[in-house]
């Protein structure tokens, strides 16, 4: 099934990319057609400021990490993202599960972004407000 990029504008959906101008056309007016209840796409802007804050953590840790990717993968542990795959010979071994665009919704994605906001404010540099974090990742 072909997918396009709709937004809502006045009560109506109107079509953002190609895709749907395309979709659009080939709808006669006054036609009824039947729609897949919608995915958001993800937030570019939110995944650059996870990713900026990822980067803030690790500068400001004094090496407990050496990557803003290292850091990531021990936020998805901390937070139960995993998954279980058997090795070759039948071990049971937990891996990361992907935060990929593809792999997580928007509002998924949001919801493990202000978990590890907690976390970090709570765990890693106890005392630091979230707000300030955000605004120093915005910064960055």
């Amino acid at each position: 099934m072909t997918s396009a990029i709709f937004q809502k504008r006045l009560g109506a959906l109107r079509p953002v990319d190609d895709i749907a101008q395309a979709m659009m056309r080939d709808i006669k007016d006054g036609e009824h057609v039947k729609l897949a209840v919608p995915k958001r796409p993800r937030n570019p802007n939110r995944h650059r400021l996870y990713w900026a804050l990822m980067a803030l953590v690790v500068d400001n840790t004094n090496g407990k990490w050496p990557n803003a990717e290292a850091l990531h993968f021990a936020m998805k542990l901390h937070m139960g993202l995993i998954e279980e795959i058997a090795s070759v010979n039948g071990e049971i071994i937990l891996r990361p599960k992907s935060t990929s665009f593809s792999a997580m919704s928007e509002a998924e994605f949001s919801a493990f972004m202000n978990r590890v906001v907690d976390v970090i404010c709570a765990e890693i540099m106890p005392g630091l407000d979230p707000q300030t974090l955000r605004m120093e990742a915005h910064a960055a």
